[in-house]
């Protein structure tokens, strides 16, 4: 035992880059937090998966935000969860609830292969597995490339505290502004939950708390630009719809 504590040790210092990761169960979420910086640590896997209703989601990202500096790992699903087709209901909760975890976290996520496809079963990875999995009929590939490209580009997705929600606890549609400290530089989220039916938001101007009242929303899915000058202006999404919308101030 001692000299299996002895190589771990001699690995760990040797090697300073070595990712090190632990499945840690307590009985107390205050003793985790409280011995974080204890742990050293810098990362922590979060369950998104488990909060299937928006306005249990939108609570458990708020939480994410005020934790004090501790980044989440927020995967769309694991190895261990089924896949969205399973867990959400439908293979095209897959975009929605992608966008959702990596434009709303500290910029951490991540897919099970297979997900892009919208693959109906999950992989079995573990043990001998002789048939090759049978992959979806669904093409997310452009949509999760978009998403990536994104928070590979652009940091204020990494920042922590700075989301405010602007949907008016939308029952299906989440609505978030990610912006950095002047507001100056802002992002607007929209994703349709719902797998069954198209959905409308109104969005109100005053929720955004930005240095101007008139502004471009570019989307940068579509290429086309809104000009925004009402307090007061709506979207329409389809089903596991979403827009991704870049703000640009206007002088007034």
């Amino acid at each position: 035992k001692d000299r299996v504590l002895s190589s771990c040790k001699i690995s760990y210092f040797s090697f300073k880059n070595l990712l090190r990761k632990r499945k840690i169960k307590l009985p107390h979420t205050e003793n985790f937090y409280k011995n974080v910086p204890q742990w050293q640590l810098n990362l922590v896997l979060g369950n998104p998966w488990e909060y299937h209703l928006l306005p249990e989601l939108r609570k458990y990202i708020r939480k994410i935000h005020s934790e004090g500096g501790l980044k989440y790992f927020l995967p769309l699903t694991t190895h261990d969860t089924e896949t969205p087709s399973n867990v959400y209901g439908s293979p095209c909760s897959t975009v929605p609830r992608y966008t959702a975890y990596a434009l709303c976290g500290t910029g951490q996520t991540g897919i099970v292969q297979g997900t892009e496809t919208g693959i109906p079963e999950k992989i079995k990875f573990i043990g001998r597995n002789n048939t090759s999995a049978d992959f979806g009929d669904k093409d997310f590939k452009k949509e999760i490339l978009t998403v990536n490209r994104i928070l590979e580009q652009e940091s204020i997705f990494h920042d922590i505290g700075n989301i405010r929600f602007v949907d008016n606890n939308h029952p299906s549609v989440l609505a978030a502004l990610r912006s950095d400290i002047t507001g100056d530089a802002a992002w607007l989220i929209i994703a349709n939950f719902d797998i069954h039916s198209s959905a409308a938001i109104v969005l109100h101007q005053k929720d955004f708390n930005l240095p101007f009242k008139m502004f471009i929303l570019e989307d940068i899915i579509s290429g086309r630009e809104i000009s925004i000058s009402d307090m007061i202006f709506d979207f329409t999404l389809e089903p596991c719809g979403i827009t991704i919308f870049k703000i640009k101030g206007l002088s007034a």
